[in-house]
C-alpha cells in the first residue's frame, strides 16, 4: 500500500523540484523500493482504463486521453523511459495495485474514505460529477424519479455507491 505512495510522492517531488531549473530532477530511492527498481530499470507499469474517453483510449497498439497525457507528463519528469500500459477496468483497478501487477494506476479513479483505506492516493488532478442519462421523451428528470427503474451503471465505480444511496428504490444494474 506504500509503494503506491511513496511512487507518487516522488514523482510529485520531482515535478516541484524541476520546475526550478532546466534539468529533471532526481529524486533518489530507497534500496530495494518499487521506486528503486522502476529507477533502475527505467520502465514503470501504469494501470490505465482503455475505454473511457476522454481519459482513456486504446487506438491499435498506443493508448491516448488525459490520464495517458498526465502518466507521460510526470514520469518524463522522473526520467522513466519505458511506460508499460495495462489495460484495467473500475473494477481491477485497486487488486491489480495491490499484487503488484502495476506499479501505479491512472485511470479517473474517484478518491474516497473507503478506497483510501486501501490504496495512497495523490492530490486530485481533475473534479467531475454523477449525472443520469436518458432519452429525451423520458419522465426521469432526476434521480428521484428512479424508485422501481432499471439503471445501468459501470460496476465498481462510485456511480453505482451513490445511486444506492440517493436512489435506493432504484434498480441497480451493473455492467463490466
Amino acid at each position: 500500500m506504500l509503494r503506491g505512495f511513496f511512487l507518487l510522492t516522488a514523482m510529485i517531488a520531482s515535478l516541484v523540484l524541476s520546475a526550478c531549473g532546466d534539468q529533471r530532477a532526481s529524486v533518489p530511492a530507497a534500496p530495494g523500493t518499487l521506486y528503486a527498481r522502476i529507477q533502475a530499470s527505467k520502465t514503470v507499469r501504469v494501470g490505465v482504463s482503455p475505454d473511457s474517453p476522454p481519459f482513456g483510449v486504446r487506438r491499435g497498439n498506443s493508448y491516448q486521453g488525459f490520464d495517458i497525457d498526465i502518466a507521460e507528463s510526470v514520469l518524463h519528469e522522473l526520467g522513466i523511459e519505458h511506460i508499460v500500459y495495462v489495460p484495467v477496468t473500475s473494477v481491477q483497478r485497486i487488486p491489480f495495485l495491490r499484487r503488484g501487477e502495476v506499479d501505479l494506476v491512472i485511470a479517473s479513479m474517484t478518491q474516497t474514505r473507503g478506497r483510501e483505506a486501501e490504496v495512497d492516493f495523490t492530490i486530485p488532478y481533475f473534479q467531475d460529477g454523477e449525472s443520469l442519462l436518458v432519452h429525451a421523451d423520458s419522465p426521469v428528470k432526476t434521480y428521484q424519479d428512479l424508485k422501481g427503474v432499471r439503471v445501468g451503471i459501470e460496476a465498481g465505480t462510485t456511480a453505482e455507491l451513490y445511486l444506492k444511496q440517493v436512489a435506493p428504490e432504484a434498480i441497480v444494474v451493473p455492467y463490466a
